[in-house]
């Protein structure tokens, strides 16, 4: 009995140190991103007179370098497609909790018909949150969406991971998602053959199938005040 306790403290040793080794990992993991912008927020480095935020339409839709010479402001495009307002309301979160400057003027774009519509399309992306989960924030916000437990996370480290971990490639912009230095994301291409990934909504918009938690998200006090 003894000599089994031994070899379990052994391994217990062991896999601990090795689960340790994946911190560098998880600390390069930003490198390898081309989309600095969230990393900018929880940094506390935003510096900008007037923020935009939103899905597609706030993205490729609006020129923030534009409103920056024609208004004579800094201005900086936090919209990223595919992301819902609830999405928006946790970057808007990041930068009054994390020391940035906070703007003049918030902008908020919505994607109709989906964006108060629950769907597969318009979410919360969690594929950028994972990528920086260095940043203690990011990890409570995963624990609490992936409904992890904060146990085994302060406990291992490979516990924190997901697949994209595992592809160590440097990330690269494509036609549709190249990001301009004041964050928007016009595409690049004249091609109409977008990825074929995305839910379907009905043209016809009925607002009894708008969510109401998303419709608190655009009331939030975050939003509001």
């Amino acid at each position: 009995m003894k000599h089994f306790i031994v070899k379990i403290l052994i391994f217990s040793i062991v896999f601990f140190a090795f689960d340790k080794l994946f911190i560098l990992l998880r600390n390069r993991a930003p490198e390898l991103e081309v989309d600095k912008r969230m990393e900018v927020l929880l940094q506390g480095k935003m510096d900008a007179d007037l923020l935009i935020f939103g899905s597609s339409v706030g993205a490729r839709g609006i020129i923030a370098s534009t409103l920056s010479k024609e208004l004579n402001i800094k201005a900086y495009n936090l919209s990223y497609p595919g992301s819902n307002i609830d999405f928006h309301e946790y970057l808007l979160t990041q930068l009054l909790e994390n020391g940035n400057r906070k703007p003049k003027t918030i902008l908020l774009t919505l994607d109709e018909p989906s964006e108060l519509i629950l769907n597969s399309s318009i979410n919360f992306r969690l594929e950028r949150l994972y990528p920086l989960i260095k940043y203690p924030k990011v990890r409570e916000e995963l624990l609490v969406r992936e409904e992890k437990s904060k146990l085994l996370s302060d406990l291992f480290v490979l516990y924190q991971f997901n697949k994209s971990h595992l592809d160590l490639r440097k990330k690269n912009f494509t036609a549709h998602d190249s990001i301009m230095n004041c964050g928007s994301m016009p595409s690049y291409t004249t091609t109409t053959n977008f990825p074929a990934k995305y839910e379907q909504l009905p043209s016809h918009y009925n607002k009894e199938n708008e969510s109401k938690y998303l419709l608190n998200r655009v009331h939030s006090n975050v939003f509001d005040g």
